[in-house]
């Protein structure tokens, strides 16, 4: 699998946009909420030209927090160029970034210009690993429902802001 020929492939910004529907609207809601600090900015600015594969679906949740948080973070440095792929539709490329075994989304794929890979983050910040983790056999025992779960997700990506998302990439490009 030659990873820069995947990430020229896949669907810019726009195109990935529109298959959103009805969840752009959590999606640009996070994105206008994403507001990095100075030493945030600094960390972003730091890093080298990248290419980015996104690997999700437009109807993941933990990709409506952490997709716009990446393309902010692209537009601070300038020279990280993004490009989104359908997990479903890719499933050579997924099979390649599984977590603990599954085909969690969205998983960010980072790599140089030659199409190197630099490292690969996803599907979720530490916090709201921690939060899922949390909860994992109390969902497969029956004992909550998994929308429970995402509520909760969801309450923790309103008040982090995108905080935790950016610092968890910014630690897996150092």
């Amino acid at each position: 699998m030659n990873l820069k020929t995947e990430f020229e492939n896949g669907l810019k910004r726009e195109e990935f946009e529109l298959l959103l529907g009805e969840n752009k609207l959590i999606h640009d809601l996070h994105y206008k909420k994403f507001d990095p600090d100075k030493i945030g900015i600094g960390a972003i600015k730091n890093q080298s030209g990248l290419k980015i594969i996104v690997i999700t679906e437009p109807w993941c949740g933990d990709s409506l927090a952490s997709v716009p948080v990446l393309l902010k973070m692209s537009e601070i440095h300038g020279n990280w160029s993004v490009r989104f792929l359908l997990r479903d539709e890719n499933e050579v490329l997924m099979e390649s970034f599984l977590t603990r075994g599954g085909r969690a989304i969205p998983v960010f794929v980072f790599i140089d210009n030659s199409g190197k890979l630099i490292g690969k983050w996803g599907p979720r910040p530490d916090q709201a690993r921690e939060i899922f983790e949390n909860f994992r056999s109390r969902i497969e025992s029956g004992d909550i429902d998994r929308k429970e779960v995402y509520l909760k997700l969801r309450k923790f990506y309103a008040s982090d802001r995108g905080n935790d998302i950016m610092n968890t990439i910014i630690n897996v490009l150092k």
